[in-house]
């Protein structure tokens, strides 16, 4: 996880219960309180004479607080950290100080859990952009559909076959021409090999409810669509793909 704005604020001085320790042991990244930004005694307990002073400071802390969080990695395995914990944690705090966070990860059911818009890239670049609600329930990039196919369902009733990704990564410094997905893409097989896809490289398109895809046939990339494909591929395929 990471982000291009500052650390958490206030700076943990020593280990504590609560958020400030919980942040401390697990090595979130934090930055200092701006200069004369609140004091450390309860409101209750300030003389009257301060009161005016106390709530100028305020003022100018919440004026310094960044909108923007940078997240650290942490070191969970150090401190037997509870992970659901920590993101509970972020929860409240995002909703408490109306706080963004930019947040990379490869766990698809951590990103669902935690974010409330998802951007998907593949090779450098962004191929999809839409709420969370809206990007589970009908992603419009084909490698959108082939990385949810991955999420493992928790109900052993319901028997899910993975949409398989042929074919290796490209390398991010010499990428495909055209689309970089059209190398590996199920959806380019299905259509008999359109050659836009290997000499255009599609833009973010527009589709409706704040969804975008960069794909020249988004309107085509549809559940049975993949139902479809991945009904062709082998047992041994579906068995040995490697996640990307």
């Amino acid at each position: 996880m990471t982000s291009s704005g500052k650390g958490f604020w206030p700076r943990p001085t020593k280990k504590t219960d609560g958020a400030t320790g919980l942040f401390e042991t697990s090595g979130w990244a934090t930055t200092s309180r701006p200069s004369g930004c609140g004091a450390t005694t309860p409101a209750a307990t300030r003389t009257s004479s301060r009161a005016a002073s106390d709530s100028a400071s305020d003022r100018a802390c919440a004026r310094s607080r960044p909108r923007l969080r940078r997240l650290r990695r942490t070191r969970l395995g150090a401190r037997r950290l509870d992970p659901i914990q920590i993101l509970n944690l972020l929860s409240d705090l995002r909703s408490e100080f109306n706080l963004t966070y930019l947040f990379i990860a490869h766990n698809l059911s951590v990103v669902q859990y935690f974010c409330e818009r998802i951007a998907v890239m593949y090779l450098g670049k962004i191929v999809e952009v839409a709420s969370t609600d809206v990007l589970y329930a009908h992603p419009r990039h084909p490698y959108a559909v082939a990385l949810l196919s991955a999420v493992p369902v928790p109900d052993p009733r319901i028997r899910k076959k993975r949409l398989v990704l042929k074919g290796d990564v490209p390398s991010p410094a010499n990428p495909p021409s055209g689309c970089r997905f059209h190398t590996r893409c199920w959806l380019r097989e299905k259509l008999g090999n359109p050659e836009d896809c290997s000499t255009i490289g599609p833009v973010l398109r527009d589709m409706g409810g704040g969804q975008m895809a960069a794909c020249h046939f988004a309107e085509q990339v549809t559940a049975q669509a993949a139902q479809e494909v991945a009904a062709t591929q082998s047992v041994i395929e579906t068995a040995t793909a490697l996640p990307d």
